[in-house]
C-alpha cells in the first residue's frame, strides 16, 4: 500500500515535471518564432533602407537633367520591381506627367486617375492604396493591372508631385509598405532637387544672360568633347561661326537697345532652324557659333545654314515702329579639314577663317573652309 502511494507520488511528480518542460518548450518555440519574425522584418528594413540609399545615391549621378524624371522613373521601376510608374508634377492645381513607361495609347487614358488621386487626398500628403475595385477600368483595361499606390512628394506641407506605381499582382502594396514608400518618396524629391540646384547653377555658368543661349565657356567645352569622340571613334563634326554684318552702323544709328534686340532676335533664328542635338552658342559681342554633330554630310548643313542665313535677311527687326533688315556672314569648317592636327581650337579657327573670306567676298554669305 505503502509502495503504490509512492508510486502515484513519483507519477504525478513527473507529470509535473513534464508539464513544466512542455511549458517550457513552447515558450523556447515561441520566442524563436518571435525572434524570427524580428530577424525577417529586420532584413526587410535593411533591405529598404538599402534600396533607398541606392536609388538616392544613382539619382545623385545624374547629370543629364533633360531627362531627370525619366531616369528617375527607370529606377523606381528596376528597384520595387513594379509593372509600371508614373510622375506626375504639380503645376497650377493639375497633375502633369513628367515620365511614365505606360505606352501613349494607354496613357491618355490616365486622366480619370488624376481626379482619383487628388480625391485621395495625395495633394495634403495622404499615401493611398489602390485595390482592383478601386481603379478606375479605363486605365487598367487590357493591361491586366490590379493594386496601384499614389505617393505624395511632400515640400514642407506642399506637394510638388505625385509617383503613381502599379502591378499586375494584386494585394502587392500593403499599408505596412507606407513607411517605406514614404521614405523612398522624401528621397526621390531630395534627389529632384539636387539636381534642379545643380542645373540652374549649371545654368548660371554655361548660358548667356541676354540670349539664353550657351556661351563661350559651353562652346569650348563642348568643341573638346566634339574632338575627343571624332579622334577616338571617327565621327565627324562641323563648326560654324556666324558675325552680324555691319553690327556696329546699327548700334550707332539706333542705339543699343536695338542693338541687344537685334542679338536676341538673330540668336533664336539661328537656335529654331538647327537640328535638336546641335548647339548654339553667343560667343562675344555679335558673334555666334553652331556645332553640328555627327555631320557626314556637309551639303546637308550648308543647305541649312543658307536658309537660316537667308531667314535672317529676310525677317526684319522692329524697333520703334520700323524695320530694319539685317544680315549674317557664316563661315563653316569640319572636323575633316584639319585631320593630322585635330585639338580644341583648329576647327573652329578654320571656321573663323572662312568667316573672314565671308566677310571679304561682300558678306551676307556661307563660306566652307576650303571651298
Amino acid at each position: 500500500m505503502e509502495a503504490k502511494c509512492l508510486s502515484m507520488d513519483c507519477c504525478e511528480e513527473l507529470n509535473k515535471v513534464k508539464s513544466e518542460v512542455d511549458s517550457y518548450q513552447k515558450c523556447v518555440e515561441s520566442s524563436l518564432m518571435d525572434l524570427n519574425n524580428l530577424n525577417i522584418k529586420y532584413e526587410k528594413t535593411v533591405r529598404e533602407i538599402s534600396s533607398i540609399f541606392d536609388l538616392f545615391q544613382h539619382i545623385n549621378l545624374i547629370t543629364d537633367y533633360n531627362n531627370l524624371y525619366a531616369i528617375i522613373n527607370d529606377m523606381l521601376i528596376g528597384v520595387l520591381g513594379v509593372t509600371s510608374s508614373t510622375i506626375f508634377s504639380f503645376e497650377e492645381s493639375k497633375l502633369v506627367v513628367e515620365a511614365s513607361n505606360i505606352s501613349r495609347k494607354d496613357l491618355k487614358n490616365i486622366e480619370p486617375i488624376k481626379d482619383k488621386i487628388i480625391a485621395a487626398g495625395c495633394l495634403e500628403g495622404k499615401l493611398m492604396v489602390f485595390g482592383l475595385s478601386s481603379i478606375y477600368e479605363e486605365l487598367c483595361r487590357d493591361r491586366d493591372i490590379k493594386s496601384a499606390v499614389s505617393i505624395p512628394l511632400m515640400k514642407k506641407d506642399q506637394c510638388i508631385g505625385v509617383i503613381f506605381l502599379e502591378h499586375t499582382l494584386d494585394g502587392y502594396f500593403k499599408e505596412e509598405n507606407k513607411q517605406f514608400l514614404n521614405t523612398l518618396a522624401v528621397a526621390v524629391r531630395l534627389a529632384i532637387e539636387n539636381a534642379q540646384l545643380y542645373a540652374s547653377l549649371e545654368n548660371m555658368t554655361f548660358k548667356d544672360g541676354m540670349t539664353g543661349l550657351y556661351n563661350h565657356i559651353y562652346f569650348d567645352k563642348e568643341i573638346q568633347n566634339c574632338v575627343e569622340v571624332y579622334n577616338k571613334y571617327g565621327i565627324p563634326f562641323t563648326v560654324s561661326m556666324i558675325d552680324i554684318d555691319n553690327f556696329m552702323n546699327i548700334n550707332e544709328a539706333y542705339g543699343s537697345i536695338c542693338g541687344d534686340n537685334t542679338i536676341k532676335h538673330i540668336g533664336r533664328l539661328i537656335e529654331n532652324d538647327v537640328r535638336k542635338g546641335d548647339i548654339v552658342c553667343r560667343c562675344e559681342g555679335d558673334k555666334f557659333a553652331a556645332i553640328f554633330r555627327n555631320t557626314h554630310n556637309i551639303a546637308a548643313i550648308t543647305e541649312r545654314l543658307e536658309g537660316i542665313r537667308g531667314k535672317i535677311a529676310a525677317l526684319p527687326v522692329y524697333h520703334e515702329g520700323q524695320k530694319i533688315f539685317v544680315s549674317c556672314s557664316f563661315g563653316i569648317a569640319r572636323s575633316v579639314d584639319c585631320d593630322g592636327g585635330t585639338d580644341c581650337g583648329i576647327v573652329a579657327e578654320l571656321a573663323e577663317e572662312a568667316l573672314g573670306i565671308a566677310k571679304s567676298q561682300g558678306k551676307n554669305r556661307v563660306v566652307a573652309y576650303g571651298k
